[in-house]
C-alpha cells in the first residue's frame, strides 16, 4: 500500500499507507457492530471516500 501512496519520501507515504489502514480496519468495525444498517453504509461510505482522496 506504501508504494501506491504519494508522498514526497518513503516515511511519508508509510505514515499515508498505515493512516488508510487504519481508516479503513476501524470503518469495517464500526459499520459490522452498527445495528443500523444506514448509519453503518455511511460509515463505510465515508471511510470510502476519505481513503480515496488522501492522496490528492
Amino acid at each position: 500500500m506504501a508504494s501506491k501512496a504519494a508522498g514526497a519520501d518513503e516515511g511519508e507515504r508509510r505514515r499515508k499507507a498505515i493512516m488508510a489502514f487504519a481508516m479503513m480496519a476501524g470503518g469495517v468495525g464500526l459499520a459490522r457492530i452498527s445495528s443500523d444498517e444506514e448509519l453503518s453504509a455511511e460509515i463505510l461510505a465515508t471511510v470510502r471516500d476519505f481513503v480515496a482522496d488522501i492522496d490528492k
